[in-house]
């Protein structure tokens, strides 16, 4: 007995000290030892190339400049003013073909420095290569594109590229230094208004021009306005200060209206440099675009798009040529014109497909004129 009372006292020993070593002990966090900082390295990155001050230095203007006003070069004034005129005018012929027959017109006509030196070959604006060859006087495919003349939208602007080119100013000269101001350039048949307007005090603000029909500011109907802060030619100023309005479609009725435009300031309202200027715009009619799009185009498609792009937009504007104020009827437009052999003296590559006007696709393009303007 007493042996096993010996055995059971070792037994509970060994168990007690086995307890006791496995309890955890919960101490209380250390605090975390903060780490120095080297307040001796500099911690900013430099561009060893960049100036050590943040400020740029006020540019002196260059001698004989007028400051904020651009130099425009002659490339960006044929970019901006003649180029665009060859798009719009020029595209029938010069064109990349579709397909086969390849169209006669090159493609260099979009070109600067091609352009450039047709102008050059010549002794004055209205008598070079170039000028030449826009007017048939030099045998051209596309026939005379000047048929009004030299004041004509296409020979004015390479005239005047030419006097740039030749010793004119290599800026677009403000009309005054310190007045809000600007141009209205141009409106298209289909109601296209083109300008420009700038601050010559704040060129990094859009200027808002307002327009107004068949009166000033006062007498006429307020019809829109918009910020002049788009790319395009900018009257010489730095920035971007062009505009592109579409007049409204209650006004593109075939009425001849007078469109106004103005810029506003402290002193009042001031008219763009171009205005009032007359108007006569179109707007394309349910029935027309429908018929055009059911009857029209698939003939079409199925006759001219080997070399044709076929489309209702670019074909409404061939519509337009001559608008009917200007004496476009269902028989005479460019859109007829073309497939029954030519218009305005430009022969169409593809000849006569009409045989005469009365014939498809000629009598559908008549019946499509009487919907859009009859």
């Amino acid at each position: 007995m007493e042996k096993w009372k010996k055995i059971t006292l070792a037994f509970l020993s060994v168990v007690g000290l086995l307890f006791g070593y496995t309890q955890c002990v919960i101490e209380a966090p250390k605090n975390a030892t903060a780490k120095k900082i080297n307040t001796s390295t500099n911690l900013s990155v430099s561009n060893p190339t960049s100036n050590t001050s943040n400020t740029s230095p006020t540019p002196t203007p260059t001698p004989g400049t007028t400051p904020g006003v651009t130099q425009l070069t002659g490339n960006q004034l044929f970019d901006q003013q003649v180029k665009p005129l060859f798009e719009s005018n020029c595209f029938a012929c010069h064109a990349p073909p579709v397909n086969q027959p390849i169209l006669p017109g090159p493609l260099t006509i979009y070109t600067y420095s091609e352009m450039l030196q047709k102008l050059k070959l010549g002794t004055t604006r209205d008598s070079n290569s170039l000028m030449n060859k826009i007017r048939n006087i030099t045998s051209h495919s596309g026939g005379n594109r000047c048929p009004q003349g030299l004041t004509d939208v296409v020979c004015d602007a390479v005239a005047k590229w030419w006097d740039f080119e030749n010793g004119g100013t290599t800026t677009t000269p403000p009309t005054n230094t310190t007045l809000p101001t600007g141009a209205v350039t141009s409106i298209t048949n289909m109601g296209k208004v083109t300008g420009w307007a700038a601050d010559p005090e704040d060129l990094n603000s859009a200027v808002v021009v307002q327009f107004y029909v068949d009166g000033p500011p006062g007498t006429g109907t307020r019809i829109g306005g918009i910020n002049a802060n788009q790319s395009g030619f900018n009257g010489g100023y730095a920035g971007n200060h062009a505009f592109q309005y579409f007049i409204p479609v209650a006004y593109r009725d075939g009425v001849t209206r007078q469109l106004y435009a103005t810029v506003t300031d402290t002193t009042g309202d001031i008219a763009l440099t171009g205005t009032p200027m007359t108007f006569t715009a179109y707007a394309s009619q349910v029935n027309g675009f429908n018929y055009y799009t059911n009857t029209l185009k698939p003939i079409l498609t199925n006759r001219c798009a080997s070399c044709h792009t076929i489309g209702y937009d670019q074909h409404f504007a061939s519509l337009l040529s001559p608008s009917k104020a200007a004496g476009g009827t269902q028989t005479n437009n460019e859109m007829i014109n073309m497939p029954s052999g030519s218009h305005m003296g430009k022969n169409h590559p593809g000849g006569n497909i009409c045989g005469n006007k009365n014939n498809s696709p000629c009598s559908e393009i008549q019946t499509w004129w009487t919907l859009e303007f009859n």
